[in-house]
């Protein structure tokens, strides 16, 4: 009889050991489930966004491939005469005069230095600012594939030479040159046709888009 109580009470006791290994185990499994999907979900949660920095350089890369774009092209004409003569005692003498007739146009760049542009970023209101240095002439250049020359001569004593007739054209070019340029006409006219481009550029790129540009 006291063997049966012995052997019950030893099962009763196996029993409740196991029992409360279950439970510690589940519960210490529960833990850890519990402790690593907080400690992912507190990593998704604080994890800050992540925001590029637009840089001076960035934006630099962006225009300084459309230096060629942004220059404005445009021409213009001249038609002149070049007279040479013999003279005596400092009149000319009849009949010893070469007359060259010349009409030829000019292409002519207005266009900026774009290492010498100011780049201001306001990143706060999301701001960019490009402020031009002043226009320039990139070039000018004789069309002499269209250029038209005709020679009248009223002498064989006297003769224009190639080489003279192309430095007579360049300095009436640069003659013309000076008045076109002079109202400053053609310089805003590129000013305005940079500032739209380059606008336009940084309004497209994926790193500046979404800033508000301004250029002057």
């Amino acid at each position: 009889m006291k063997r049966n109580l012995i052997q019950k009470a030893i099962m009763i006791l196996t029993v409740i050991g196991s029992l409360t290994v279950l439970s510690l185990t589940g519960y210490g499994v529960f833990s850890i489930i519990k402790h690593s999907t907080a400690k992912d979900n507190a990593g998704i949660e604080v994890k800050p966004t992540e925001v590029y920095q637009i840089t001076e350089t960035d934006v630099m890369e962006i225009i300084q491939p459309a230096a060629e774009l942004i220059t404005m092209k445009d021409s213009y004409m001249v038609h002149e005469s070049y007279e040479k003569h013999r003279e005596l005692l400092g009149f000319a003498v009849p009949f010893t005069s070469d007359e060259t007739f010349l009409a030829f146009s000019c292409e002519i760049g207005i266009g900026f230095d774009l290492e010498e542009v100011d780049v201001n970023i306001d990143r706060r209101r999301e701001r960019i600012t490009l402020t031009l240095p002043d226009a320039e002439v990139k070039y000018n250049e004789i069309d002499m594939d269209h250029a038209y020359l005709k020679s009248v001569k009223n002498s064989w004593l006297i003769t224009t030479e190639d080489q003279e007739l192309i430095q007579v054209m360049a300095d009436f070019q640069n003659q013309k040159e000076a008045e076109y340029l002079a109202d400053g006409k053609i310089f805003r006219n590129a000013e305005n046709h940079a500032e739209d481009i380059l606008e336009e550029l940084l309004k497209a790129s994926d790193i500046t888009g979404e800033y508000d540009i301004f250029v002057n």
